[in-house]
């Protein structure tokens, strides 16, 4: 079927389209233009002076002096298209004659295409800078308020979380210190080993909230020195060792000896802690794997936690990445805010972190460090 011809518009359809953008944009600084074949843009009078213009042609030598450097890919971009027949909308960063500051501009025209190879462009510049900054302050508002939010969920799940270990603590604590029950010497061990298991968690979680803190002012520091893997991992099996009780197994799983890596051995010793307490945690039966791999190929060292607990699903592991997100210990899930302090630890000693896990089958929690040469 053939396409009806598009008649161009009149000089009276253009003027009337003119007055009802004006009306439109009332208050805010704008001009129509049309262009010569010199890229010199022709304002309409009277209307180039709310633009802070003393004149109403703005030629290419007068807009490049009034861009911002950092946007002049943006100029070349404006030159081109007035040469390809279509509508085009490119905003510049400009700062106008007896302006101290840059302020957004729209370039809005469309280009037509004349004889012997001519083009000619008509449209309109418009200050778009408040309805920029209004935007933003929209954005920034919503970013606050997203903001507080998560600060008020994470202060209010930091209460639990402090709360939870510190009353088994006590309440463990009374049971062996009060005359009035008789426990037996297996009740006392097994209640004091608890008590120590949760001071462990209590002493992980308040070393957590102060590493937070300076992550977020930029005042964590690392000493690089290099560590033994056989050595590090000895060391955490002494400490957890004990920790996993019932009917969970622990063992450990060695790779090459001799290997060492270059790290701030606390650092990595509180993200392997971090591991640990996640897996005894979240593992009820089974077993709790700590070992090390070694890639002649690569030359990268894989130091792992392995469990058989109830695992994490697939939207779970997103969410380790925030510190922000929250602190609750989900039935699937970990500590949060651990893991993703974790996560900053490991990128700052250039070591990866890897996490694989299935619901109802396990995860497997993983450091990739490149062996020290």
């Amino acid at each position: 079927m053939k396409q009806p011809a598009v008649l161009p518009l009149t000089n009276k359809q253009i003027r009337t389209e003119q007055e009802l953008t004006n009306r439109f944009l009332e208050g805010v600084p704008h001009a129509f233009f049309t262009t010569r074949e010199n890229h010199t843009f022709v304002l309409e009078k009277g209307e180039y002076k709310s633009l802070s213009l003393a004149t109403n042609q703005l030629t290419e030598e007068m807009l490049r002096e009034m861009a911002s450097p950092t946007l002049m890919s943006e100029v070349e971009r404006l030159y081109l298209s007035l040469h390809q027949p279509d509508y085009h909308c490119i905003s510049l960063l400009l700062a106008l004659p007896d302006h101290d500051t840059y302020e957004w501009y729209d370039f809005r025209f469309q280009v037509t295409a004349l004889q012997k190879g001519r083009f000619s462009a008509s449209g309109l510049i418009i200050n778009t800078n408040q309805h920029i900054q209004k935007q933003m302050r929209a954005e920034t508002a919503k970013n606050e308020e997203i903001e507080a939010k998560s600060k008020e969920m994470f202060l209010n799940n930091l209460g639990t979380e402090i709360r939870s270990p510190l009353n088994i603590i006590l309440g463990f604590s009374e049971l062996l210190t009060n005359d009035a029950f008789t426990l037996t010497p297996e009740e006392r061990i097994e209640y004091s080993q608890i008590i120590y298991k949760n001071s462990l968690v209590l002493t992980t979680l308040v070393n957590e909230i102060l590493d937070l803190s300076r992550i977020e002012s930029g005042r964590l520091q690392f000493s690089m020195k290099e560590c033994l893997v056989e050595d590090l991992l000895l060391k955490m099996e002494e400490k957890w060792g004990s920790l996993v009780m019932g009917p969970v197994k622990f063992r450990k799983s060695e790779g090459r000896k001799g290997i060492k890596v270059l790290a701030d051995q606390p650092r990595l010793e509180q993200i392997l802690n971090e591991f640990l307490s996640n897996a005894v945690q979240y593992t009820q039966e089974g077993e709790i794997v700590l070992g090390w791999n070694y890639s002649l190929s690569t030359k990268m060292v894989e130091l792992f936690v392995e469990d058989t607990g109830c695992g994490i699903s697939p939207e779970r592991l997103q969410e380790l990445q925030d510190p922000t997100h929250g602190m609750a210990r989900m039935e699937n899930g970990t500590n949060h805010l651990g893991l993703a302090i974790s996560q900053v630890i490991a990128k700052s000693m250039n070591i990866d972190i890897s996490i694989q896990s299935a619901v109802g089958k396990g995860s497997r929690f993983s450091l990739f460090i490149p062996e020290c040469e």
